[in-house]
């Protein structure tokens, strides 16, 4: 049995109900190593790779209240146009990360009419309930999470290219 705090490396890839896929580092030459219990991935997730053996795959679904909550409505707020600066520049359909009194804010930009900005604060994976194929490719018993060419760090880089974002609260270069 794998514990919290013990490092391993993975692979997985993650879809939507409608079989979209947001994430899959099987895409990369190297795996992800993750520390178990703070790894920025979701707990439900982690739960389901401490039952996990060297080299094994399973498939799992964690739905959308044990991942990223139900979609709130009110989530949606409105700002007035001359208190956003750039707000002309606001890229439409996209998500932007902003300063906000204690800590930063991301939000997707749903229109810019009538001098306000609408903006979506929901996670852009809230109320999906969403399904993972993930491998235990090294519980750390091997030499293999040495090697030159493993990846470290969280993989949220990957995750965060495929999102738009990291909500990691940890250390890594994103690039």
């Amino acid at each position: 049995m794998l514990e919290r705090g013990q490092k391993v490396a993975i692979n997985y890839a993650g879809w939507l109900e409608d079989g979209t896929e947001f994430v899959n580092t099987w895409l990369v030459p190297d795996s992800v190593t993750v520390t178990i219990g703070a790894s920025g991935l979701l707990p439900a997730f982690e739960e389901q790779l401490l039952t996990m053996e060297n080299g094994t795959r399973r498939t799992f679904s964690i739905p959308c209240e044990k991942a990223y909550g139900t979609y709130d409505p009110t989530g949606v707020i409105s700002v007035a146009v001359d208190t956003f600066p750039h707000a002309n520049e606001l890229p439409i359909g996209q998500y932007i990360e902003f300063s906000i009194p204690g800590g930063k804010a991301r939000a997707k930009v749903l229109t810019i009419e009538d001098g306000q900005v609408l903006f979506d604060t929901n996670h852009e994976l809230a109320g999906h309930d969403l399904s993972f194929e993930v491998e235990l490719v090294d519980d750390g018993t091997t030499t293999a999470l040495e090697a030159e060419g493993s990846s470290t760090g969280c993989g949220c880089n990957r995750l965060r290219e495929s999102l738009g974002k990291c909500d990691c609260d940890h250390e890594h270069a994103h690039h």
